[in-house]
């Protein structure tokens, strides 16, 4: 008990021996007019050490006493340093930001160079049987959350009256604002390529729209021809990929030059990508 005793009392003193050394250095941000900068950043420069201003835009920290540089950042406004000799006395420090200005250099926009985009379609285009072919497969554990959030129900959805039970049911509030549908899921998950695909349901939780969910994930890869959501649930044709092999016929025509390796007629590439080699 004798030991207890003198350990408290040693950690007493030394707990008030490092608050007397600890000094409050405190202020307010402003901006060139007056007004406050709620929530700026105020940091010890070289250190990790600093605050988040509250809503009133005032800051206040400890250090020990010597010599800081003080920096106050606030998003739009320029950074301010500020060097401070910090005492045995309470100490405030003010800041006033001003706001930043960013200047472009000039620059001149014609039509006769090529998109830069168009290299880029090329280069994608060339690569996607390569990058189609590096995973052959992988699985993970998953989470899925879907949410549906109203802002304003309307009175009337395609043309018929939405009566005051139906919002009752919707649980939508006096504003006619609110979260209609939520669906949680936790799942383990393995793909193997062309086609093979395995989902684990470990738990799952619905409200709204009588349970019915849609945490079933999509997978979409663009480095096939044709893209398909959902299974072909979504659209049983699917979607063109937009770096598939024969995009270049719908976008450059049959006058311009192969988009994968620009010959303007006849083209030689291995990826067949003109409309001349596509369907000739």
């Amino acid at each position: 008990m004798r030991h207890l005793r003198i350990i408290l009392i040693f950690s007493l003193f030394f707990s008030t021996g490092v608050l007397l050394h600890a000094q409050k250095l405190w202020g307010t941000v402003y901006d060139e007019k007056g007004n406050l900068l709620p929530f700026s950043t105020i940091t010890v420069k070289g250190t990790s050490s600093g605050v988040t201003a509250n809503n009133k835009a005032q800051y206040s920290f400890q250090l020990k006493s010597g010599t800081y540089t003080i920096v106050c950042q606030h998003i739009g406004y320029e950074a301010v340093e500020k060097t401070i000799s910090v005492s045995n006395d309470t100490q405030q420090l003010d800041f006033i930001l001003k706001v930043q200005y960013l200047s472009l250099k000039e620059f001149v926009v014609d039509n006769k160079g090529e998109n830069p985009a168009y290299e880029i379609i090329r280069q994608a285009i060339k690569k996607r049987n390569y990058y189609n072919s590096q995973v052959n497969g992988f699985s993970c554990d998953l989470y899925g959350k879907d949410m549906i959030k109203l802002r304003n129900l309307p009175k009337r959805v395609m043309g018929q009256k939405v009566d005051e039970e139906d919002r009752q049911t919707m649980g939508v509030d006096s504003s006619d604002k609110g979260i209609i549908y939520l669906s949680e899921s936790v799942s383990k998950l393995a793909v193997e390529q062309p086609n093979k695909f395995k989902l684990e349901v470990l738990s799952s939780r619905v409200s709204g729209s009588n349970s019915f969910g849609f945490t079933f994930p999509a997978f979409v890869n663009m480095y096939q021809n044709n893209v398909t959501v959902f299974d072909q649930g979504f659209n049983k044709r699917g979607f063109v990929s937009p770096i598939a092999r024969n995009i270049a016929a719908l976008s450059i025509g049959p006058s311009a030059s192969c988009m994968a390796c620009k010959y303007p007629k006849a083209c030689s590439c291995a990826e067949r990508a003109c409309w001349i080699c596509t369907f000739r």
